[in-house]
């Protein structure tokens, strides 16, 4: 009974998985270095409600470090605007959204959270982010991933930032 409860949850979990809507970030938005440790990054989403029969709506953005290297610092100032874009500008729902700068494999995580409003106004919150605690990496693969609008809201998420990297 333990072994179809465990492949039950399994399978769940995979479903799960698989409910998102994917778009992209949008053409301007890049991670690319600036001197010879520092690498820029300025990155915007905006997210549309997720179609039907899915959870989230997500985005990545690809880039690559130098191989064999350390992150030892990343400061940016991270937006998240719902509702925006072309909605009512009605939307009471809490909405949330998750970043990730990931290189190979390893995450810096950026969540924030919008409290439901019955003003029904556009919410925005801005978060200045810091990490200074060394990321090892290998390959330097890297991924900016973004996902929002669990309750099916326009939304805007933004990064502008300095990341500095030692190889």
């Amino acid at each position: 009974m333990r072994l179809i409860g465990a492949i039950l949850l399994f399978a769940v979990s995979l479903s799960a998985q698989n409910k998102h809507t994917h778009t992209t970030f949008t053409p301007s938005s890049a991670v690319f270095q600036q001197d010879d440790h520092t690498w820029y990054i300025g990155a915007e989403a905006v997210l549309a409600p997720p179609a039907a029969g899915t959870w989230l709506t997500d985005a990545d953005l690809k880039f690559t470090l130098p191989p064999n290297g350390t992150i030892t610092a990343v400061q940016a100032t991270v937006s998240f605007a719902s509702p925006w874009g072309p909605t009512s500008n009605v939307c009471p729902q809490p909405n949330e959204a998750l970043g990730v700068l990931m290189v190979d494999g390893k995450r810096l995580p950026i969540i924030q959270k919008l409290n439901s409003s019955q003003t029904a106004g556009s919410r925005e919150v801005t978060t200045f982010i810091h990490y200074d605690i060394p990321i090892k990496y290998s390959k330097g693969v890297g991924t900016l991933h973004v996902e929002a609008n669990p309750f099916g809201c326009w939304s805007d998420w933004e990064i502008q930032g300095i990341m500095r990297v030692e190889f």
